[in-house]
């Protein structure tokens, strides 16, 4: 990794901050809640919050935007046809519910009507929800990745369990977000109980991964100008300081970790590099996250990609008062895909 490398990358880094949106625009806030769907915050945690909601809805607003929130899909549809003739553009924090689709619907609801919106297309979002899928891709574009494997029904539980030699392993439900559903496994008798308890539960395939031990780290980036742009590194660890050993959704949607912003230097490189490189690949807008284990002999392993990470106070792209750049970036960066 050469100084001309660190250079640009640094350069990156600061030319992002200086990205502004500096007309005032009417926006369509689309994000869910528990509250969208009267379940409890418990049984709904890759959704957003309510304090998530409204605080990116305050910030736009103190940019001078003028914002309307819809948290109900069936409200956003029913209004389509004036938020079209409003010229309005959606900001899409949409996640959906108990679909593999559940990602791509705004988008592809947007599409529909040539409406502009924030963020990846339909495609793109339910590529990456799928980890599956997502495994597959980056594969191909030479990317270290856990090993794995798909199981989709009970029906192949003993031929799985025959052929599977890799302990401890991870389990997770194939398009569920913020690790909902994820378990470490530590033997086959854990295995066998546990897939089928997923199985049932969720009702979709689980991937099976061998555990990778290490640093949980992400690469936040946002988009300028057409092309992917490092915004922020970041490294988490447990309140002590030490490495989580699962970071599951206790940890991600608690609070319950402890978030490092990294200079450069200080970590793999190849992490960037792959990063961007993954985001043009999959054709991503606007905003992403990408989620890393750093093994204990230094060997990066991408984990998942995140079209629609989270924006709620003090998390990747909104801690150290960062957010006005994060807003802007993303409502420039759409303008200019949309030529509004």
């Amino acid at each position: 990794f050469s100084i001309a490398n660190y250079i640009i990358l640094w350069y990156n880094l600061v030319e992002i901050t200086t990205y502004y949106c500096e007309d005032d625009m009417d926006i369509c806030l689309i994000a869910d809640c528990a509250k969208s769907y009267n379940l409890s915050a418990e049984s709904c945690l890759d959704l957003s919050t309510e304090i998530e909601i409204n605080f990116i809805k305050e910030s736009l607003q103190n940019l001078g935007h003028k914002v309307t929130v819809y948290t109900n899909i069936e409200n956003f549809i029913d209004e389509i046809h004036k938020i079209k003739q409003e010229q309005v553009l959606v900001f899409n924090m949409y996640e959906g519910l108990c679909s593999r689709n559940r990602e791509g619907l705004i988008p592809a609801i947007c599409e529909s009507f040539k409406i502009p919106y924030t963020g990846s297309d339909c495609f793109a979002n339910l590529l990456t929800l799928n980890k599956y899928f997502l495994i597959l891709f980056a594969e191909k574009l030479n990317i270290n990745v856990p090993k794995s494997t798909r199981i989709t029904s009970n029906a192949d539980l003993n031929d799985l369990l025959k052929s599977w030699k890799i302990y401890p392993c991870v389990l997770k439900p194939e398009h569920e977000g913020s690790s909902v559903g994820l378990k470490k496994i530590e033997s086959k008798e854990e295995l066998e109980t546990n897939l089928i308890g997923i199985l049932n539960s969720f009702k979709q395939p689980v991937l099976l991964q061998e555990y990778i031990y290490g640093i949980d780290m992400a690469i936040c980036i946002l988009e300028q100008n057409n092309s992917p742009k490092l915004f922020g590194i970041k490294k988490y660890s447990d309140n002590d300081g030490k490495i989580l050993e699962l970071f599951d959704s206790y940890y991600k949607k608690r609070g319950n970790h402890i978030l490092y912003t990294l200079d450069i230097n200080d970590l793999n490189n190849n992490m960037v590099e792959q990063s961007l490189e993954l985001y043009k690949e999959l054709d991503l807008h606007d905003i992403a996250r990408f989620d890393w284990k750093l093994s204990e002999t230094g060997v990066p392993y991408l984990m998942e990609v995140t079209p629609l990470p989270d924006l709620a106070p003090n998390t990747e792209f909104t801690e150290n008062n960062n957010f006005k750049e994060t807003l802007n970036s993303i409502l420039m960066s759409a303008k200019k895909r949309w030529n509004l």
